[in-house]
């Protein structure tokens, strides 16, 4: 399940950058990050149980862990990804 943006919304109503004013916002700064909380409560709106839940899940889990930006999400590639840890000492 996709976020609803009235869900979303609420985490940061006084900073929302959706709108007429987001191509005039300014720079993010500390007071528009999520706390950890905030994060949590995104990621169980996912229902994993169903294959595009768990999907959603997935892509949530990859931006929070990586920093990557949408865009970059987006263009990812399978083989962009390392799937097995190389040997330190081979």
């Amino acid at each position: 399940m996709l976020v609803p943006l009235d869900d979303a919304a609420e985490l940061h109503p006084a900073q929302s950058r959706v709108g007429a004013g987001a191509a005039t916002a300014g720079p993010l700064s500390a007071k528009n990050i999520f706390s950890a909380a905030e994060v949590e409560r995104v990621l169980t709106l996912c229902e994993v149980e169903e294959p595009i839940g768990l999907r959603d899940r997935a892509l949530l889990e990859v931006l929070y862990s990586t920093g990557m930006r949408r865009l970059e999400l987006v263009r990812l590639k399978l083989y962009d990804s390392r799937l097995t840890v190389p040997d330190p000492h081979p």
